[in-house]
């Protein structure tokens, strides 16, 4: 098993560097070793694996059509193997990456199928209040897909469900980021749709969260967004002063984690 995921790690390596050629000769080596390490059973699990990774490398080259039939084959394979009726996460996730295809070649209509049968299958497979990253992923593609549709009311139900079930999670009046990046999205939303208090309700939340995670005066990434967020949205109430006050504080606090003459 060390073996194998050294080879593993070789094919990433190639993958990244564009040498197609040698990340796939590392797959196969890997689909070699898997019966004689976990049993024949193994090569359909490999396979699969293999053609989701591929897939994924068509997709960020744009070959959607390519990446289109390498994903069907993938979840071929794992229905073969899990069962047509049964729920897993590796289906889910092929479902979801599918969604997320169709999505940008602008195919809502799919991407809203695969993306809802991805998060159905993933609330039963991890629970229906879960709030594993899988889930939260496939409710932020969910809105991506019903804003570009125009259904903004959809759009909302899915950037709020997430504070919901976060909140419920980490207890009330707990901070936590994943909270707080919920809210910056909820308010960048609601800027987006000209509906600024509850904008500025949601972006002023998650900016005192931030402050009380990281610290008031403690330069980070994430306040660092969240202030040019501000900033944008005191831009579009015709705030300009205050416009340009938050986004100088976006700027110099980018400068203190990436030092002034950074790029």
């Amino acid at each position: 098993p060390d073996i194998i995921s050294s080879v593993r790690q070789l094919g990433n390596i190639f993958l990244i560097r564009n040498k197609l050629e040698l990340s796939k000769s590392y797959d196969n080596k890997i689909m070699a070793m898997m019966p004689l390490v976990y049993g024949e059973s193994a090569l359909v699990q490999a396979v699969a694996h293999m053609h989701n990774k591929i897939a994924v490398d068509y997709n960020d080259r744009h070959q959607y059509s390519l990446s289109e039939e390498t994903y069907k084959n993938a979840l071929a394979l794992y229905e073969e193997m899990y069962g047509r009726d049964n729920d897993h996460g590796d289906i889910a996730k092929v479902l979801s990456n599918l969604g997320a295809l169709y999505h940008k070649t602008g195919d809502y209509r799919q991407a809203e199928d695969y993306s809802k049968r991805a998060l159905e299958m993933y609330k039963r497979v991890y629970g229906e209040k879960s709030v594993h990253p899988d889930i939260i992923r496939v409710m932020r593609n969910l809105v991506n897909t019903y804003r570009l549709q125009g259904d903004n009311t959809k759009a909302e139900e899915y950037y709020k469900t997430p504070v919901s079930l976060l909140r419920q999670h980490h207890a009330p009046h707990t901070d936590h980021r994943d909270i707080a990046y919920s809210l910056y999205r909820l308010g960048d939303f609601h800027d987006n749709i000209k509906q600024y208090s509850d904008a500025h309700d949601h972006l002023m939340e998650a900016l005192s969260m931030y402050q009380r995670i990281y610290g008031t005066d403690n330069p980070h990434q994430d306040i660092a967004l969240l202030l040019g967020s501000i900033g944008y949205h005191y831009f579009c109430i015709s705030d300009y002063h205050t416009a340009v006050d938050y986004s100088h504080r976006s700027l110099d606090m980018y400068k203190k984690i990436y030092g002034e003459d950074g790029c």
